[in-house]
């Protein structure tokens, strides 16, 4: 089914129903969105499950690197659903809890992390969920 739907001033698109029905979405499903400038396409495909909710203790040198923290989980297409932070002796230490797509990004945001010089103390995926 092909629509053609308006993108609003805050550049928001809405699904129309027919087709949310149509593909199972309901609130706080989880889509992909896919560029490709070249060929001028825009492709949004619902992603399989409700994602994963992961719990993330991290170290950060100081405070400067908590917006590190935000941008790379931002990066990872991540939902940052909880950020707690203290200052201590050998820098910040944070918690925070973010919902991934899969099981697979868990390692993949680890990796980012870690490469961005964030110490990664532990973290453990929580549930599955919509949130």
């Amino acid at each position: 089914m092909r629509m053609t739907v308006r993108i609003d001033s805050k550049g928001r698109v809405t699904i129309p129903s027919v087709i949310r029905d149509e593909l199972g979405l309901g609130p706080n499903s989880i889509v992909e969105i896919e560029s490709d400038p070249d060929k001028g396409i825009l492709v949004i495909r619902p992603v399989s499950g409700e994602g994963v909710i992961v719990d993330l203790v991290i170290e950060v040198p100081d405070i400067n690197g908590v917006s590190k923290v935000v941008a790379t989980v931002a990066k990872t297409g991540s939902e940052l659903r909880y950020l707690k932070c203290s200052a201590g002796d050998a820098g910040v230490r944070c918690e925070l809890i973010t919902t991934l797509l899969d099981y697979s990004m868990i390692k993949e945001l680890v990796d980012r992390l870690d490469e961005g010089g964030i110490k990664v103390i532990e973290y453990k995926p929580l549930r599955r969920g919509r949130g």
